[in-house]
């Protein structure tokens, strides 16, 4: 791969959908201290809604000390319907809520910013079936850029995913698709924020 001329100075992260299997308390707030867990897959006993608020509330300290960089949280993608409970989806929901709406509250930088391929997203609703997207429609779940304003839609309130198929939780081409219409315009807005402050 060719040099791409010096450090990225925007940083992109997501967790896989394993991580929407949240166990717990969707009310329960962010664990202090020491997270147990820290290095342990989504498979643990530790996998919970307040233990995953933990882990992205001491990322904050990481991101302040690093102004020079964007980073940008995408939230844990839905999982089908089939691959996970009523209660770890609405925990899962209710888990990326709280990054949409209150991870970020009193944070005083520009650098850190989330995309929310969860609860305003473009993973919960589609055109009529997983292979067609509902991108640029007036209804449905998006988070995107629209007339310079970053726009939350949550008109259907599924707490799985619509883009895919029985036994496979990856988005598919459709739903991929989607996701990219609505993060790249919202993404360079990001950056021109952060940019200018």
């Amino acid at each position: 791969m060719q040099d791409p001329g010096g450090e990225n100075q925007i940083i992109l992260f997501k967790s896989c959908f394993p991580n929407s299997a949240l166990e717990g308390n969707s009310e329960d707030p962010p664990t202090e201290g020491d997270n147990p867990l820290g290095g342990i897959d989504a498979w643990s006993g530790f996998h919970t809604v307040a233990n995953a608020k933990g882990i992205y509330v001491n990322l904050l300290d990481v991101f302040a000390s690093r102004p020079d960089k964007l980073s940008v949280a995408i939230t844990t993608p839905p999982l089908h319907e089939d691959e996970t409970t009523l209660e770890q989806a609405a925990d899962a929901r209710a888990f990326n809520r709280w990054l949409d709406e209150d991870w970020l509250a009193e944070y005083p930088l520009s650098n850190v910013a989330e995309f929310n391929f969860y609860n305003y997203n473009v993973l919960t609703s589609n055109a009529g079936s997983p292979d067609e997207n509902d991108a640029g429609a007036s209804g449905g779940n998006h988070h995107r850029l629209m007339n310079g304003e970053i726009e939350y839609i949550d008109d259907q309130c599924l707490d799985t995913s619509a883009y895919v198929c029985p036994g496979d939780s990856h988005p598919t081409p459709a739903g991929n698709q989607k996701a990219a219409e609505e993060f790249v315009p919202l993404l360079d807005a990001l950056d021109q924020r952060w940019l200018s402050e």
